[in-house]
């Protein structure tokens, strides 16, 4: 295994980029039919390939001969990669034969040519090595060449009745061809035997899979039927063998590569790539591993004794993880991966503080003004970061009462805010004012839930929060040696439902209980009436 490099992403790339050209040359200088194929490895795809000539992709077509440069950039931009590629031209030369000659055309034969001219509109004749009459002494774009009649001789060449064409010799197929087909994540080895005759060509096939290698006569280039990948592969060389690298068309970083002989199984390997926790308490990170090698299917682990078939564990605390992955032949292979916090922990207190306020008295009346306090600590909020509560006013009362007059209470709230710490909504609820008369001197204490009011407070930034909650309550005189008359307003400050945005490790203090602001009267005894 390679050395394994990490990015800001925390995904893990195996090894640096390496880059391989084949090309097929162009039928002559002036030609734009040449071809150019990178092959990559290593890195993470997909891949960002530039041209010097401005084109882009693994594959160029139309290509001229000479000398290209292409600069590739894996995903992530860990790795970056250059190569050189040349695209040359077929070597050929016309050597006039001098006892051919007439008065209207010249005859030409084809020396130093390796093999058959490739088809095209750059030539206009066969791909027959033999004699032709042209008005001209170059194959350049056109020149008209017309077949002549054939040659009968090796040379030195006489005349054309001389020249015979060397025979074109049978080639030897394989039984057997190994493709190994590469997405950028998982590789595939399929083994295919010939025994199959297609458009006159021989074939080889899969099984159990239903690919089958064939001559395409009509596209004249070796073709995959069956294929279940992305793109279509295509061999771009129809004379020779379908061995050696496949171009993928519009499959991008996809690679398929046939070499003869029965497909040797690589030995198991894994790639791993992580997600780490947000915080030190989450449990939301991943672990993702994707095998190559070894032979299908594969079962994964993160303890060693219980397997599954998704490769992809979820629900990760922060820790240090040993997975596993096991093949069809039992084959086990094992790797190390530390989940770290993504984020440090910060947690917010949010307070409520109650000043209890003097009581004044004003003959059988009594008001009290209590000042409230919302505070954030540290303070101020990061940009970005709101905190959300609920300010909670329970107003409550209790009262001995006489039959006779009554107790009337009122309480008034009254918020304020500055800076970017707002109020944003309140709903209130009507409070009961006057207590409804009790039996002569009651021995037991009567509370009522008068009412609530809810506001919605957002924190953000830098502000204040403040308010006052003023009580009152009037005990008229009571005209009855017997009992006083006693009345009580019991109020409940709190906040509830704190959450805080965006979800990071942010976290807010939301274990203050209510405090309590208290208001009491006694009732005067009246003197009585002389």
């Amino acid at each position: 295994m390679g050395l394994l490099s990490g990015n800001s992403c925390n995904i893990v790339t195996l090894l640096p980029l390496g880059l391989e050209c084949d090309s097929i040359d162009a039928s002559t200088p002036e030609s734009n039919n040449g071809l150019l194929t990178l092959y990559i490895t290593g890195g993470t795809p997909p891949y960002n390939v530039n041209w010097s000539n401005g084109n882009h992709g693994t594959l160029l077509t139309n290509v001229k001969p000479g000398t290209y440069t292409a600069t590739v950039v894996d995903y992530y931009g860990d790795f970056t990669a250059t190569t050189t590629c040349e695209v040359g031209y077929e070597s050929f030369y016309l050597e006039e034969l001098e006892s051919c000659k007439d008065p209207n055309n010249k005859v030409y034969y084809l020396a130093n040519l390796t093999q058959p001219l490739s088809g095209g509109t750059v030539y206009g004749l066969t791909t027959q090595i033999g004699c032709w009459l042209s008005s001209g002494t170059t194959l350049f774009t056109g020149q008209t060449y017309i077949p002549s009649f054939p040659v009968i001789s090796s040379g030195p060449y006489q005349n054309c009745f001389e020249c015979l064409p060397p025979p074109i010799p049978t080639p030897t197929y394989p039984s057997t061809l190994c493709f190994t087909y590469s997405n950028g994540e998982t590789f595939t080895n399929v083994q295919v035997s010939s025994g199959l005759t297609i458009n006159g060509y021989p074939s080889w096939s899969a099984s159990p899979s239903n690919e089958i290698i064939y001559y395409n006569t009509g596209t004249t280039r070796w073709e995959i039927s069956g294929w279940t990948g992305p793109g279509v592969p295509i061999f771009q060389n129809p004379t020779a063998l379908p061995v050696g690298g496949w171009v993928i068309l519009g499959a991008y970083g996809k690679t398929l590569t046939i070499v003869e002989g029965p497909c040797v199984t690589p030995p198991l390997n894994i790639r791993i790539s992580k997600t780490n926790p947000l915080c030190s308490t989450s449990n939301n990170g991943s672990i993702s591993i994707t095998p190559y090698g070894g032979t299908n299917p594969y079962y994964y682990s993160i303890d060693g004794i219980n397997y599954q078939t998704s490769n992809i564990f979820l629900n990760l605390s922060p820790g240090t993880y040993t997975v596993y992955v096991k093949d069809f032949n039992l084959n086990v292979v094992s790797q190390t991966v530390t989940l770290t916090p993504q984020q440090n922990a910060q947690n917010y207190t949010v307070s409520l503080n109650v000043t209890q306020g003097n009581l004044i008295n004003v003959g059988n009346s009594v008001t009290k003004t209590s000042n409230w306090t919302i505070n954030v600590t540290p303070y101020p909020l990061p940009v970005g970061t709101t905190i959300d509560l609920q300010l909670v006013f329970n107003i409550n009362t209790s009262a001995k009462t006489l039959n006779t007059p009554s107790v009337v209470y009122t309480n008034t709230i009254t918020p304020n805010q500055t800076g970017s710490f707002t109020i944003t909504s309140a709903g209130t609820s009507t409070p009961i004012g006057t207590s409804t008369p009790n039996s002569l001197c009651p021995t037991n204490t009567i509370l009522t839930s008068a009412y609530t009011t809810t506001y919605n407070v957002q924190l953000v930034g830098s502000g204040t929060i403040t308010g006052t909650l003023t009580q009152y309550i009037n005990t008229p005189c009571v005209e009855d040696e017997r009992c006083n008359l006693f009345a009580k307003i019991k109020d409940t400050i709190s906040i509830q439902n704190m959450t805080i945005s965006p979800i990071t490790c942010k976290t807010v203090n939301n274990s203050y209980p209510s405090q309590e602001v208290v208001l009491e009267k006694t009732g005067l005894v009246c003197p009585k009436v002389a």
